[in-house]
């Protein structure tokens, strides 16, 4: 069941950082007189809006930050960073299945991660997040049918992913745009 290729995510980092007319060599950057010229590339680490633990937190009495506050509320220190890069690549450790799904590793697994599928690629478009990855351990805690919920949900929301796939070559498929 485990179709993370990480040496594909490698790779289309790679491809990323190598595939723009060699503007990150020193001489390209001596030769740009603009600094529109430049691709501005963030990779942010871990992403989730922990709607898991809100839920926990909410059910022992405290308060569930998202409900309360909002997603946006989590990322507004950080927002205008995002919104001023050309492309922005996050590792999204969560699934984002149905609501209604049951993980097929409940009571395997101690931490099951699950992300609302329509709030979570929302907030991260308005943020200027149009990359994700699933090279990470989270991505298959609601299985194939929890993986092919996110991808709908990302594709809804106009995000491109990698890491991950329904097969192996779409598991390998590098980074491209």
């Amino acid at each position: 069941m485990r179709r993370v290729n990480y040496l594909a995510v490698l790779l289309g980092i790679l491809i990323l950082a190598c595939s723009s007319t060699n503007i990150y060599s020193e001489e390209a950057i001596e030769k740009a007189d603009r600094q529109d010229e430049l691709l501005s590339v963030i990779f942010v680490g871990d992403t989730s809006f922990g709607e898991n633990y809100q839920n926990e937190i909410d059910s022992r009495g405290g308060m569930n930050v998202l409900r309360t506050k909002g997603y946006q509320y989590s990322i507004k220190n950080f927002a205008q960073i995002l919104a001023q890069a050309d492309l922005v690549v996050a590792n999204l450790e969560t699934s984002l299945p149905d609501l209604s799904l049951l993980s097929p590793l409940d009571g395997k697994k101690p931490v099951i991660l699950w992300g609302d599928p329509s709030k979570t690629p929302n907030t991260q478009r308005k943020n200027n997040i149009s990359v994700v990855s699933f090279a990470n351990n989270h991505w298959p805690d609601y299985g194939i049918v929890g993986l092919r919920q996110t991808i709908n949900a990302l594709e809804n929301h106009g995000i491109q992913w990698i890491g991950a796939g329904l097969d192996e070559s779409a598991a390998a498929q590098p980074l491209r745009f």
